[in-house]
């Protein structure tokens, strides 16, 4: 056999094999290769996405949004379905609320990067053909605060934007959106209540 045909197979084995022991939650041997034990740890959920957790529920939606920081607010009314997948190391969103007169779908997970030590979120819906990441950290307030930019389509710039998700109690949360459009200081577009239903 090909020597180096023979080496990708090994290693792809041996990915597989720890890719299953995470899955199982098998405890690593004394003497595990560490390369194979720093892939089981960056696996395993912590704390971070135990807390991420509490996001889940079914949710009546109330979204508040501004064209520009002087503009009458318009209201739109949605639903939110919020639930952990593989083994609660993500989040994922499946939400549905009218918009401008048109039914917008969006798509959602977040959770937490054991490598890079940081929250993130990514955003897909009907109305656009891109992804929008963000990512972040806790604030001293215990608020989830991440950063990130989109493209203005009229434009073709990158807008900062930054997200605040504020957990109040088990009744729902808050989702704050801030854009920093060009020539223009930070200002909130968007804020979406989640109502957890009975």
């Amino acid at each position: 056999m090909n020597p180096c045909k023979l080496q990708t197979g090994l290693l792809a084995l041996a990915m597989m094999l720890a890719a299953a022991a995470v899955f199982a939650g098998d405890p690593a041997e004394p003497d595990a290769d560490p390369a194979m034990e720093a892939w089981m740890q960056a696996g395993r959920p912590g704390e971070q996405h135990e807390w991420l957790a509490q996001l889940a529920g079914e949710f009546d939606l109330t979204a508040t949004m501004w064209s520009e920081p002087s503009a009458e607010p318009a209201v739109s009314k949605g639903t939110s379905v919020i639930e952990a997948i593989f083994g609660g190391r993500y989040m994922r969103e499946k939400m549905s609320m009218e918009f401008d007169g048109m039914m917008m779908e969006g798509l959602s997970f977040t959770g937490y990067d054991k490598i890079r030590g940081s929250y993130f979120s990514t955003w897909g819906d009907n109305m656009s053909t891109g992804l929008m990441l963000l990512s972040g950290d806790k604030d001293d307030r215990g608020r989830l605060v991440m950063t990130g930019i989109y493209r203005d389509p009229l434009t073709k710039k990158d807008v900062p934007v930054r997200s605040v998700t504020i957990f109040g109690n088990e009744d729902g949360h808050v989702f704050e959106y801030y854009e920093t459009r060009p020539g223009m200081d930070e200002f909130k577009t968007m804020e979406i209540t989640y109502a957890r239903r009975p």
